[in-house]
């Protein structure tokens, strides 16, 4: 009878946390932009679409994001997150503040860096599309952590580019003043061309790949470098 009421107690915690699990998943809600206002507003979002009826919250972590043509969402004033953002043709983003995105970052129009307040930190892979623009104008340190896929435009600041935690890709052409790989197992692969003017550091490895071109400024102190690849 003892083994009977252990073996039901961990049945009923393991239904537990599968309900706990299914209800997160099920809260994540998908966030159009419906106005050209500031990211914290609840009338810059509709859940039904882009231009709908206004939400009654605004986009956290765990949320999916999109910006559509015509709009432009400005993050001022507080943090803003997602689990992935998406900025259509014609769409625009302006980051004033910190900006957390924890899955991928698709630039089809244009997403700008325009202050020093907060933090910025893209944990999945930035693609920038064959009409989108990356534009850094502040002296801002960025972290990446899935690497970068440029079609587009890259405008990079001055200020550090920190590609840390997992290996990563460099895909396109780049010119960044500075480019820090930090981890000792992390590497970032150049598949194209790098341009560092200023400075290429940290305690990872940058990895050439078979015909990629990589140009250095500046000092170069990064701790581990592979040139092997053919070309």
């Amino acid at each position: 009878m003892v083994r009977k009421s252990v073996a039901f107690g961990r049945s009923i915690v393991v239904l537990i946390i599968l309900l706990v699990t299914a209800l997160s998943t099920f809260a994540q809600t998908t966030y159009y932009s419906r106005a050209s206002t500031n990211w914290n507003v609840t009338t810059t979002w509709s859940t039904v679409g882009y231009g709908g009826v206004p939400a009654a919250s605004v986009p956290v972590a765990g949320d999916f994001v999109n910006i559509g043509n015509t709009y432009t969402v400005t993050i001022t004033g507080v943090a803003a997150a997602s689990a992935t953002l998406t900025i259509d043709n014609g769409g625009g983003l302006n980051v004033n503040n910190t900006i957390a995105v924890s899955g991928a970052t698709i630039v089809n129009g244009s997403l700008s860096i325009g202050s020093t307040a907060g933090t910025k930190t893209f944990t999945g892979l930035v693609t920038i599309g064959g009409g989108g623009t990356w534009n850094e104008t502040v002296v801002e340190p960025t972290v990446f952590q899935g690497g970068i896929t440029n079609n587009g435009t890259f405008t990079a600041g001055t200020g550090v580019h920190n590609f840390n935690t997992n290996s990563q890709a460099l895909t396109g052409t780049f010119t960044i003043p500075s480019v820090s790989v930090n981890g000792a197992a992390v590497v970032l692969t150049n598949t194209n061309t790098l341009t560092v003017s200023t400075a290429l550091s940290g305690t990872g490895r940058i990895t050439q790949g078979a015909g990629a071109t990589l140009n250095i400024g500046g000092t170069s102190a990064i701790t581990n470098m592979t040139a092997t690849a053919a070309g």
